[in-house]
């Protein structure tokens, strides 16, 4: 459970990367559209931070939790299932290790 919720996490950061950079295109867009006299700086720390900053965390808290959750429901009905039914079981037996292999031509 906990490596899938890494991995679920590290993905979500790579979504929430993905949202915060098209939010920021987004609001450049609109800055530079409009006929204010903002500059690209006040994306990171004005109003373009309301969207950036959450973005880069809750995308890696939400996969990683859901992602986490998710993986625990198929494992616990693979053990109630194996558990009902017995799993699989394999009979493995010593075999004595010689010193050469038959028809072995190689000797030292």
């Amino acid at each position: 459970m906990e490596v899938l919720g890494i991995i679920c996490a590290l993905l979500g950061l790579l979504v929430g990367a993905f949202f915060a950079f098209f939010s920021l295109l987004d609001a450049a867009v609109g800055m530079a559209n409009s006929q204010g006299s903002g500059t690209f700086i006040g994306l990171f720390l004005g109003v373009g931070s309301l969207i950036f900053w959450p973005t880069l965390i809750f995308w890696p808290i939400f996969y990683g939790v859901v992602g986490g959750v998710l993986g625990v429901i198929p494992a616990l009905i693979y053990d109630g299932v194996a558990y009902l039914i017995g799993g699989i079981e394999i009979e493995l037996e010593e075999v004595p290790r010689s010193s050469s292999a038959p028809g072995s031509t190689f000797s030292p």
